[in-house]
C-alpha cells in the first residue's frame, strides 16, 4: 500500500481533483494509439494493418509519456513520494523525479 502525505493539504487536494481528467486524457491517448490493432475478429488483419497499429503506437510515444509525467505530477503533488511511484511503475527513482519535473515546467509553461 502507498502512503500519501502532503505538506500542502490544498495543493493535495487541487492535484487530487485532476487525477480523474488525467487519467481520463492517458487512456484516451493509450486507446487510440491501440485501436489500429484492435480490429473486429470478423475483419480480416494483414501485415499492412499490424504496421500502421505499430507505426501509431511509435509515434504517439511522446504524446503518452507527456500524458504519464502529468499523471505523475499530480500523484507526486496528491503525496506519493517519487520513491514509492517509481516502486510502483517500474521505473527508476532518477527517471520519476525527470518526468515529474518535466512535468511541471511544461504546466509553468503553459499557465
Amino acid at each position: 500500500m502507498t502512503r500519501f502525505v502532503t505538506k500542502d493539504p490544498a495543493a493535495a487536494a487541487a492535484a487530487t481533483d485532476a487525477l480523474r481528467g488525467a487519467a481520463s486524457q492517458l487512456r484516451a491517448t493509450i486507446t487510440i494509439a491501440a485501436q489500429k490493432l484492435e480490429g473486429h475478429p470478423e475483419d480480416p488483419f494483414t501485415a499492412d494493418d499490424a504496421l500502421a497499429g505499430l507505426e501509431r503506437w511509435v509515434r504517439g510515444e511522446k504524446g503518452r509519456r507527456r500524458r504519464i509525467a502529468h499523471t505523475l505530477l499530480l500523484l507526486h503533488e496528491a503525496g506519493v513520494s517519487e520513491r514509492a511511484l517509481a516502486d510502483r511503475i517500474g521505473l527508476g527513482r532518477h527517471a520519476v523525479a525527470q518526468m515529474i519535473a518535466d512535468a511541471r515546467v511544461e504546466r509553468e509553461a503553459n499557465a
